[in-house]
């Protein structure tokens, strides 16, 4: 939401800058030898309502058009939810939002790995309500990649920890990461299931690269 700051001109005096989140503002001639740019971060905006926002524009609608478009509901309708199934999911977060309380979802969000933004970009966040779209039924437990787990690796391995029986992995690299690579072929080998994003931009990104994973 674009609002009005008073920041410093190139004289060192205050004018009115109307900014919106993500955008570029002048460096106080003070701050300039220690300052190469100034941008304003776009907060993420966690909506209190248990139903999913209405934008003006095409868009799929969970839990239930995420569910008919991979074909889920007709495991549902015979009973195949995921009950039973731990799926772990390690991101930038799961804000614990009403939209999950209402579904009666079965969540847990590790406290050792959350550092207490929730969720910093909102990723996380949107993509367990795709997960919990297709599996309802399965126990999810979040894991933060933030402040306290700062590694791909580590936060992977913080998942590996709980002993789930699913990793969901909605990220990627397009450079292979040698300890992310044997980190999930313990996992494997242990008989966990790794489902990777295979990457927005037609090419397949690691770790989805790796054979063995979905």
């Amino acid at each position: 939401v674009p609002k009005k700051q008073r920041v410093p001109d190139e004289k060192g005096c205050a004018f009115d800058f109307l900014y919106e989140g993500g955008k570029q503002l002048p460096v106080p001639k003070e701050l300039k030898d220690l300052v190469e740019a100034v941008h304003l971060a776009t907060p993420a905006l966690f909506c209190q309502s248990p139903d999913p926002p209405s934008p003006g524009y095409f868009h799929l609608k969970v839990p239930t058009d995420v569910a008919r478009l991979v074909d889920a509901i007709q495991c549902h309708n015979r009973g195949t939810t995921g009950a039973s199934v731990t799926l772990a999911m390690p991101d930038q977060g799961t804000f614990d939002h009403p939209y999950y309380t209402a579904r009666g979802y079965d969540i847990t969000l590790d406290s050792s790995a959350y550092d207490g933004t929730a969720d910093s970009g909102s990723h996380g966040t949107a993509i367990a309500a795709n997960a919990l779209a297709v599996a309802p039924g399965v126990h999810f437990i979040g894991i933060q990649n933030g402040k306290k787990i700062t590694s791909a690796t580590a936060a992977f391995q913080q998942a590996v920890a709980h002993n789930p029986d699913v990793i969901s992995i909605s990220w990627g690299t397009t450079s292979d990461v040698p300890n992310l690579r044997a980190a999930v072929a313990e996992a494997i080998a242990d008989g966990i299931t790794i489902c990777c994003a295979c990457g927005n931009g037609g090419d397949v990104v690691f770790p989805s690269s790796i054979s063995e994973v979905i």
